[in-house]
């Protein structure tokens, strides 16, 4: 029995049910579809939980028209009449993303079924993640004309005040579960259906109550996606301070430098300085060279064309101070019989990982044969990723392994020189990622990498520097730790079942 309002309840608030049948009517009255109209009846699950008074169960389908979307084919590129049309990749969880919006052709007929309009409901119909089946959004009408494209299944409500009551319902995770209830699962496809959409259950509340919590709601978006916004601040913050941290160590701006202590007397007068510990790494190159043909002294920096460096510190050249070898990859690429031994497999994804300093696992291994037709680097060794984005990325290997060819080595280098290096580096990845060699892919060859200009201060500067650097990048991990799982976007379900919104 359908309710009606009686003159004595006319100032008492309009309940759920009395506004389902106002609702029902005004369908009724808007229905311009074919045949017969049939009256979409209530929902047929005996177990859905109860609700507050004045409340009522309904179905989508009693809440509005459902339409499904056109489908993309080759003669649409033919049709007279181009217009733009949604798909899934423009609809996500209470967002609209329209940057890339495609075009196709539509006949005039198809219009009135394919037509969006402001508040209509967009529910993903297909997806490989059950988390992302039903995803939905409110068109907000920014384009006009516009149609969809039969992944996206289109909701019109019949009251213009449902479009947020039922997007919030159905984002809440006792809305979710009812759509991951229906949605079907074929070759790892998750997929709902016109029909499906239309039977999901919404609790229909009175019109006070649903202004009240869907004010709430939004509400609590808004600080929400504010507080997540001035934590996404500090993680850029982080990242500055980090940069900043790298910079001062490597401009001799961080820790006090050798010569200003021996001005205090804190130090002795005489020091070993950067270009003294150069001189001896040269020397000790040459004397332990054991390469073929004649010794080949390593080319110096242009110092004229580089910045002005503390007291007791000195400019060189990656190559004077280290060895520079790059990995090799077995051929051809993914051959099982080079996988599957004892040997790890160092490749570029495992050093982009972190951002520690150290690398020590990796999730691939080479067998001896593997071995033969790679690099094998002891541990200890400093690396240097050399191709691809994620190029100029320093690590140590704390791991004996082979290193494939889109790694570097840089052999021979002395501690706390190595880690020292390894900081500079750091400072140089953006700078690296920018030279062009007219590659399809960036690339850095052995000869770059050897020409890279570092600082060098006195040893036990260094020591001081790379400790400090350790110390402050420390703190700055423990705070990213703690912003990181909080900066990503905001979950658009903040209300549990039907018992919070009441």
């Amino acid at each position: 029995m359908r309710a009606t309002r009686t003159a004595a309840a006319q100032s008492a608030p309009e309940t759920g049910e009395e506004l389902l049948a106002r609702i029902l009517t005004e369908r009724r009255n808007n229905w311009h579809g074919r045949g017969r109209y049939e009256e979409p009846g209530p929902p047929e699950d005996a177990s859905l939980p109860s609700l507050p008074n004045g409340w009522i169960w309904t179905r989508l389908e009693q809440l509005g028209f459902m339409f499904g979307g056109l489908t993309k084919n080759p003669k649409r590129a033919k049709l007279p009449k181009q217009l733009p049309y949604l798909r899934v990749a423009n609809v996500y969880a209470n967002e609209l993303r329209l940057r890339e919006i495609e075009h196709i052709g539509v006949e005039d007929s198809e219009l009135p079924k394919l037509l969006v309009r402001a508040g209509d409901l967009l529910i993903v119909e297909g997806n490989g993640s059950k988390d992302q089946i039903g995803r939905l959004a409110i068109w907000d009408g920014s384009i006009a004309p516009c149609v969809h494209q039969n992944h996206l299944i289109k909701v019109r409500p019949v009251h213009s005040g449902m479009p947020k009551w039922i997007l919030h319902w159905l984002q809440s995770p006792s809305g979710r579960h009812f759509v991951e209830l229906v949605a079907s699962s074929t070759s790892g496809l998750y997929t709902l259906s016109v029909n499906k959409v239309g039977d999901l259950p919404i609790p229909l509340a009175p019109p006070p109550d649903q202004q009240r919590i869907v004010a709430e709601i939004e509400k609590q978006f808004t600080r929400l996606e504010a507080g997540v916004a001035a934590l996404r601040r500090a993680q850029a913050n982080l990242k500055r301070y980090r940069a900043a941290v790298l910079k001062a160590a490597c401009e001799g701006h961080l820790v006090p430098t050798e010569a200003e202590l021996a001005k205090t007397g804190k130090r002795k007068s005489t020091f070993e300085t950067g270009e003294a510990l150069l001189a001896r790494i040269l020397t000790d190159r040459r004397k332990n060279w054991k390469g073929r043909g004649t010794y080949r002294e390593p080319a110096a920096p242009d110092i004229k064309s580089l910045p002005t460096v503390p007291p007791g510190w000195t400019w060189a050249t990656i190559e004077q101070v280290s060895e520079v070898v790059r990995g090799a990859s077995p051929r051809p690429a993914g051959d099982p019989r080079y996988f599957g031994g004892d040997v790890p497999w160092i490749t570029v994804g495992p050093l982009t990982a972190d951002n520690s300093p150290y690398l020590q696992s990796v999730p691939t291994s080479l067998n001896s044969l593997g071995r033969e037709h790679s690099r094998y680097v002891q541990p200890q060794t400093l690396l240097l990723t050399n191709s691809g984005a994620t190029l100029g990325v320093p690590k140590i290997t704390l791991i004996g392994g082979c290193i494939n060819d889109g790694v570097a080595a840089l052999l021979d280098v002395p501690y706390p020189l190595k880690l020292y290096l390894l900081y500079f580096l750091r400072t140089q990845t953006e700078r690296l990622r920018g030279v062009n060699q007219g590659a399809a892919q960036p690339n850095l060859n052995t000869t770059i990498i050897k020409s890279i200009d570092v600082s060098i201060p006195p040893v036990s500067e260094q020591t001081r520097i790379v400790a400090e650097v350790e110390r402050r990048l420390s703190v700055v991990e423990e705070l990213e730790a703690v912003v990181k799982p909080t900066t990503a976007r905001p979950s658009k379900n903040l209300a549990s079942g039907p018992e919070c919104w009441g």
